[in-house]
């Protein structure tokens, strides 16, 4: 809390060393920290206690992501494989959809019902204009690397009938 600018980014070290903006992968702690913490004990006051600078950090990513929803600031990709690696952008923007993914949970869990309407339909957006840039032949995400597939069934981003080959891939 102490850390988050008053744009609602998220810095990539917690005391902020550097000046700038945020990355998604990074700065999404702000999201999945209060997420897992109520998936471990059913305990919504995480969710309640940082809901308001959660939407801050989706807003602020939101922006930087602009009108066709992609372009989250990705800053770090896959950086030591055994073999290929998948680009920044592609993590931004997939952390980006998980964030809001479980916003809008988390605002229905909450009972802040236009929240929740507004954030699954932002998710939907975002789902579609990330499969239509990143899902290769119906069958593979990216440069078509465990990475980028894996992040992609993960995050459940993968339309369920090309669910089968990209778990292939």
């Amino acid at each position: 809390d102490d850390s988050q600018n008053t744009n609602g980014a998220v810095p990539d070290t917690i005391p902020s060393y550097y000046a700038g903006g945020s990355n998604t992968v990074w700065g999404s702690t702000r999201v999945l920290i209060p997420w897992d913490l109520y998936m471990a004990t059913g305990d919504t006051y995480f969710l309640s206690r940082h809901y308001d600078k959660m939407k801050d950090w989706v807003s602020y990513t939101e922006g930087q992501a602009g009108g066709d929803h992609l372009g989250a600031p990705g800053g770090y990709g896959d950086w030591v494989p055994a073999g290929a690696t998948e680009g920044a952008g592609f993590f931004g923007d997939a952390y980006y959809y998980q964030n809001v993914k479980l916003l809008g949970k988390m605002a229905g869990i909450l009972g802040n019902t236009s929240d929740e309407s507004y954030y699954n339909t932002l998710a939907a957006n975002i789902k579609n204009a990330f499969n239509n840039q990143y899902l290769v032949s119906n069958s593979y995400y990216g440069g078509n690397t465990q990475a980028a597939n894996a992040v992609a069934l993960d995050f459940d981003i993968v339309p369920t009938q090309y669910r089968s080959a990209v778990l292939n891939n």
